[in-house]
């Protein structure tokens, strides 16, 4: 071989391994981000279940000096993530939203818990936030110059089964049947995510003890504040944690913008009497 040949053949030894190195390095920083997004969520699995074992042995005095490990955690949506033949996969983007509120519900409980067990101010709404919604500079960029958005995941929620089961993402989040007809998704649908909104958990724990909770005025799921256009889950208050009697709250997982005021106010039916419950009275993280 001659030297020109074998310089040659270095080269291109040296630029595969170059490349191999990037492909590696990429690999391995979106395995340890994704490691420290779930390590973050089992530590406050576990700060949520030590908070309940703490009330069910009667150590209410020490609940005080063991709060709750649960940090904000960004769940970013990158434009390869849902972009397909320069359109979004509308699909795709409500399957990673459904997803992130899935591992939420998980996370907190899934209704069988008190996640709040060491606040127990009657009349007040505590909200723990999962996540911090992100979209990356390239389906920013997309967004801007298409004019189009990622819409709102309702009707993914209430007509997609999670995998491998028979019960759709909208039936384990609220632990009801949605009240929506065909008319009143595709309105839904017409709204739009918007980067830095917020998947959290909100609690209203009532004065007086109630089972049976009911927004007034419109179906569970209705779009209130924010953003004119912007996609508001909300949820359903009365089932969501009827798994729990001891929770003694009506709440659940919601999707809410950003620049949405927490401290507003629905009107709830609770036990036949009406209620001003504020969305977020308290935010625990």
């Amino acid at each position: 071989m001659s030297r020109r040949g074998g310089m040659e053949t270095t080269l291109v030894v040296l630029i595969l391994a170059m490349i191999s190195a990037v492909v590696l390095g990429i690999f391995v920083y979106n395995y340890i981000h994704e490691a420290r997004g779930k390590e973050a969520e089992k530590i406050c699995q576990l700060s949520i279940y030590k908070s309940a074992q703490l009330k069910a042995l009667g150590k209410e005095v020490l609940l005080q000096t063991s709060p709750l490990e649960c940090d904000r955690t960004e769940l970013t949506i990158a434009k390869a993530d849902v972009v397909e033949n320069g359109n979004i996969n509308q699909q795709k983007a409500s399957g990673i939203l459904a997803e992130a509120m899935r591992e939420c519900w998980q996370t907190v409980g899934e209704g069988k818990t008190d996640p709040f067990t060491a606040w127990n101010n009657k009349g007040q709404s505590y909200c723990l936030v999962c996540n911090t919604i992100k979209f990356d500079p390239a389906l920013k960029k997309f967004m801007q110059d298409s004019k189009t958005g990622i819409k709102s995941p309702v009707p993914y929620l209430v007509q997609t089964n999670m995998p491998g089961m028979v019960k759709t993402y909208w039936q384990y989040l609220y632990n009801s049947e949605p009240r929506f007809d065909q008319s009143a998704l595709t309105s839904i649908a017409a709204n739009r995510v918007q980067e830095d909104s917020l998947i959290l958990l909100s609690m209203y724990k009532p004065e007086s003890h109630s089972t049976i909770a009911t927004i007034i005025g419109g179906a569970v799921g209705i779009l209130v504040g924010g953003p004119v256009g912007a996609a508001v889950l909300v949820y359903d208050v009365g089932s969501a944690f009827a798994s729990c009697p001891e929770c003694n709250g009506v709440g659940g997982i919601a999707l809410v913008p950003p620049g949405m005021d927490l401290t507003q106010t629905l009107k709830v039916n609770v036990q036949g009497a009406q209620a001003d419950v504020p969305v977020c009275s308290i935010m625990v993280n």
